[in-house]
């Protein structure tokens, strides 16, 4: 059984559905991503995966559709 890694994310500028929707949908397609949630009132994106996720690469992904990653 592959164990699976759970990750949060800070995202800003997520303001309603259509927001949670589009982040859903970009981070659904990288390689090794089994579920993912956004909630846009919390501000998060909790990513299910089987890999470790290259925190560099979301931020990248996520600034590039204009929902930057808020550092800890």
């Amino acid at each position: 059984m592959i164990e699976m890694i759970e990750t949060i994310i800070k995202v800003q500028n997520m303001k309603c559905e259509g927001c949670e929707a589009r982040v859903i949908r970009v981070l659904s397609e990288l390689e090794g991503i089994r579920h993912v949630e956004a909630n846009y009132k919390e501000g998060t994106a909790t990513i299910q995966s089987d890999v470790e996720l290259d925190k560099e690469k979301l931020k990248e992904i996520l600034e590039d559709i204009d929902f930057p990653i808020v550092e800890d």
